[in-house]
């Protein structure tokens, strides 16, 4: 394990750890000026609350559209614009939520502009919170400048002033848990089941977790170590890429090859888009087969042609709707639609829903170029409405 140092803005300056290169504390200290120490990594513990921690629900989407999705996830945690924060994301929590962090984008800027001014770069950032050791069913909580940080769940936790304290774990030790205290000093109040860990500072505290994230703040943010760790490799790639091209270009069977390729890709779309019309059909000829079968089905009325029929008017008479792609599950035809608003979704549904069908948005994400919406009609009466 290499050297770390661990950076915690507090008033009134700095407080900083040093590991040795086995991770252990090697030295620490509080100064109002950034220290003057080198190391391999280095972590910057941001307070608490500074940042909005929430979990929010979202469909399963692309990482992209995630990103284009989460500031209007965010809306009615926030009070200012949601333009202006910087937003970051873990992993999916085990009821299906998404774990966010969000803080003032100019903010966060602000302290790594400062330590890039002093020639530190920052790889790792996080909510100090988050980083106080914790186990199901506990509560952990540690003194910090100012008041204590709590933790309570995997992705909940925060900062409450002294004169709170008592409230707030009374509210919590109604769920019969036991309080974990870290650092030197213990709330002067009474507190149910109670263990100690006086063995450590809280900044200590925070290193194990802190230097071993599961994911971090600083995701797409310019001027972080990982930003200019892969922008450093982009470069190569993409001049390995231009002399990879350049052969492949000046071989002379070059244009036989990716005539080829898009020949088997059309073929793999067209056996997806048959296996997702006709699921547990055999494919021979996925092209030939989902004509006669499309065919077969239009004579027994079947639901996918009554759902299509349905929408297709309305798609073909709108001049703001925009048909992107579409998927049948043997039961629901699934349309993704770009729209300038999200309004105009809805009035698709409505309209729809007006005509005996059974029609629901299920997404709407605002993108630079309008709204990239899902939308899923089954018959009425089906139950999936």
């Amino acid at each position: 394990m290499s050297e770390m140092l661990v950076l915690w803005p507090r008033p009134p300056g700095w407080w900083w750890l040093v590991t040795d290169e086995n991770g252990s504390p090697f030295a620490s200290g509080q100064v109002v000026q950034l220290p003057q120490v080198s190391a391999d990594r280095v972590i910057l513990l941001l307070p608490t609350e500074e940042i909005t921690l929430t979990a929010v629900e979202l469909p399963n989407l692309t990482p992209a559209r995630l990103r284009q999705a989460l500031p209007y996830a965010l809306e009615e945690w926030v009070a200012g614009d949601v333009e202006q924060l910087h937003i970051a994301h873990g992993p999916r929590l085990a009821d299906g939520r998404i774990p966010v962090a969000a803080i003032q984008a100019q903010q966060l800027q602000d302290y790594l502009k400062d330590l890039a001014d002093q020639s530190i770069v920052v790889d790792i950032a996080m909510p100090d919170a988050l980083c106080l050791p914790w186990r199901e069913g506990h509560i952990s909580l540690a003194p910090c400048a100012g008041g204590w940080l709590y933790r309570h769940g995997i992705h909940d936790a925060g900062f409450v002033e002294p004169e709170n304290l008592e409230t707030f774990l009374e509210l919590l030790e109604a769920e019969n848990k036991t309080t974990h205290v870290y650092g030197e000093t213990t709330p002067s109040i009474h507190m149910g089941h109670t263990v100690q860990h006086r063995e450590q500072s809280t900044l200590a505290s925070l290193l194990p977790a802190a230097a071993e994230p599961a994911w971090q703040l600083l995701q797409n943010v310019s001027g972080s170590a990982s930003q200019k760790k892969w922008q450093g490799m982009g470069k190569w790639l993409g001049g390995m890429a231009a002399a990879v091209l350049v052969a492949l270009f000046a071989h002379a069977g070059l244009d036989w090859w990716l005539l080829k390729q898009q020949a088997q890709d059309e073929q793999q779309r067209i056996q997806t888009v048959f296996q997702r019309l006709f699921p547990g059909q055999p494919i021979s000829d996925a092209r030939v087969q989902t004509e006669r079968l499309l065919a077969r089905r239009s004579q027994t009325g079947d639901q996918f042609l009554r759902q299509l029929n349905s929408a297709a008017p309305i798609l073909a008479a709108s001049d703001t709707l925009k048909l992107e792609g579409m998927d049948y599950d043997g039961e629901n035809l699934v349309l993704r639609l770009k729209a300038p608003v999200v309004a105009d979704l809805d009035e698709f549904s409505q309209t729809l829903s007006q005509q005996g069908m059974a029609a629901r948005v299920l997404s709407a994400t605002l993108g630079a170029d309008g709204v990239d919406g899902v939308v899923r009609i089954s018959e009425a009466g089906g139950g999936n409405s």
